[in-house]
């Protein structure tokens, strides 16, 4: 596609008798509409004596000297505003596929949530009483007591990655008894979530 001006050209190169050079295009490309329906008033420019500079606008933002790819991915997609239990889900040190299934629990997106009482005294609580805390029995009061279950960052850190390996290794074994018929008790479950997690 060609807007009819080269790349090296000016501001005053892209002005012509006062007018934006395409302000006459009759072009129904969605680029040269977006184009023309951005551009300011010429007037103000074409009297202006100043040299030309670079800003980026992004909505009804004030234009800024250097392009920001937040803002602008901010204004393209719609943000949702913060949830109070982020720090619970998304942490530094989380494994990706755990977080993955714990946010999906959060937002009531798969089954494992009905299990989550029956598995709660064999495979949790396995981790809790080493850890030696108490959470509250609710799932989700429970993901929002994580954000900070203790004064000690160290123990934070493993309940939080204890309690999303549960919640996997929840999800998993729940798929395999659908898929393949096979039950394991809650020992290998628990051995197999403190291999993760060390």
């Amino acid at each position: 596609m060609t807007s009819g001006l080269q790349r090296s050209a000016t501001v005053s190169e892209a002005l012509v008798n006062g007018s934006w050079w395409l302000s006459t295009s009759r072009s129904r490309n969605r680029i040269i509409t977006l184009l023309k329906e951005s551009l300011p008033d010429p007037l103000p420019i074409s009297q202006s004596e100043e040299e030309d500079e670079y800003k980026w606008k992004i909505g009804a933002n004030t234009p800024k000297p250097s392009f920001s790819s937040a803002d602008t991915w901010e204004h393209l997609y719609n943000t949702h505003p913060e949830v109070d239990w982020h720090q619970s889900v998304w942490f530094k040190g989380a494994i990706q596929k755990h977080t993955f299934i714990t946010w999906l629990t959060k937002l009531n997106r798969l089954s494992t949530k009905e299990r989550m009482h029956y598995w709660n005294p064999q495979v949790w609580s396995f981790f809790l009483s080493r850890l030696h805390l108490v959470p509250p029995n609710l799932l989700d009061d429970a993901i929002g007591w994580l954000k900070a279950p203790t004064r000690n960052k160290n123990v934070n850190l493993i309940a939080k990655l204890a309690f999303q390996a549960t919640l996997y290794g929840i999800w998993k074994e729940r798929n395999t008894r659908i898929h393949s018929n096979v039950n394991r008790p809650a020992s290998s479950i628990i051995a197999e979530i403190q291999l993760v997690i060390e």
